[in-house]
């Protein structure tokens, strides 16, 4: 087992392994144990055992927060001229339509969310391999394509959220319920990591010895409660580096800018869980 920071130790004497804490119990343990010089955000797990593979048993909607999420969101509303004024009072970041679609098919996407109107969509349909793959297609789900772009716009700087069925768990219940089972899991993102280890450590199934698992990206908090997962690491610093390099070349070469593949350099690290005894 890798050793533990300062930091992490700190918070491993905070935290009782086993014990099953309320909601309350939870919020106020999150605030003490945060080592963030920032206000960080919190994501919240709820079992719903239901099974997403049913189209009667998914869960998805939208909340609107009563104190928001106090992080300032950013909305682009594509939309008919008769509704530009009420989406910019309604405090709209960005409003328009023809002129912002080029931006985007040019590459810009510095925005949060993007509202947009059904008698848009014919223009805004063919965004979808840029805004696709980025989280940011306008969904009729979601309420963000609607007749009611200011209501709407309201309710996203407000503090509307979106939450949906995790599917890292239930893929890992259908992997694991087959006939013949896989005997190793690979997680692409720390998400899928989570979902998939909630799932074996329910079924009393032993990392490292029933199943191989091995995760992308590494989670400190796992290795405070006792989790060692074999990972691909990349350094985060460095790819944020990168990442503001081709930013800037963006900002300087507006015009004409290629496509840039760069490969953050990464470990494989290996803790035992990447073995099975079956």
């Amino acid at each position: 087992m890798s050793k533990l920071t300062k930091n992490q130790k700190s918070v491993a004497e905070k935290v009782e392994l086993g014990k099953a804490y309320t909601l309350t119990e939870a919020s106020k343990l999150v605030k003490e144990i945060t080592t963030t010089k920032f206000d960080a955000s919190v994501d919240v797990d709820i079992r719903l055992g239901v099974d997403p593979r049913k189209a009667n048993q998914m869960v998805r909607g939208v909340v609107t927060l009563p104190n928001g999420t106090g992080k300032q969101t950013r909305v682009l509303c594509l939309c008919t001229p008769d509704q530009e004024s009420a989406a910019k009072e309604a405090g709209a970041d960005y409003v328009g339509l023809d002129e912002y679609i080029q931006k985007i098919n040019a590459g810009w996407t510095d925005v949060d969310v993007i509202i947009t109107m059904p008698s848009c969509m014919g223009k805004v349909g063919p965004l979808g391999r840029v805004l696709g793959p980025r989280g940011l297609m306008p969904n009729p789900k979601s309420g963000t394509v609607t007749m009611d772009v200011a209501k709407a716009v309201k309710e996203v700087k407000s503090g509307k959220i979106d939450f949906k069925v995790d599917k890292a768990y239930e893929c890992t219940k259908e992997l694991l319920s087959l006939e013949q089972k896989p005997t190793a899991i690979f997680t692409s993102n720390n998400l899928t990591t989570m979902g998939c280890l909630k799932y074996l450590t329910e079924n009393n199934i032993k990392l490292g010895k029933d199943i191989s698992v091995l995760g992308f990206d590494d989670i400190d908090a796992l290795k405070m409660i006792g989790y060692n997962i074999s990972v691909v690491s990349r350094d985060a610093g460095l790819q944020g580096e990168e990442a503001m390099e081709l930013l800037q070349e963006r900002f300087i070469k507006r015009d004409g800018i290629d496509g840039k593949q760069v490969m953050v350099p990464y470990r494989i690290i290996l803790r035992g869980s990447e073995k099975c005894e079956k």
